[in-house]
């Protein structure tokens, strides 16, 4: 973890829209302002409601990007 924090058990089962995101992610959408506390939206993400409704996710944390060279054939 860069900066913040994980998501809790009780926002797990509260479905709390809250997010952890990457640095990359943080640097695209925030610049160098800090992220935490700040909204992102994702467009149609709950489905289950028609028409698909938008959810306002708060950022909690920030993690350090990853490299992923995919699976690997033998």
């Amino acid at each position: 973890m860069m900066n913040g924090r994980w998501l809790s058990q009780s926002e797990v089962d509260a479905m709390q829209p809250v997010a952890v995101i990457n640095q990359t992610m943080a640097a695209h959408f925030f610049g160098s302002e800090n992220p935490l506390g700040r909204q992102i939206e994702a467009k149609g993400f709950d489905e289950k409601l028609q028409p698909a409704r938008d959810v306002h996710f708060q950022v909690i944390g920030v993690v350090r990007d990853i490299k992923d060279y995919g699976r690997k054939c033998r």
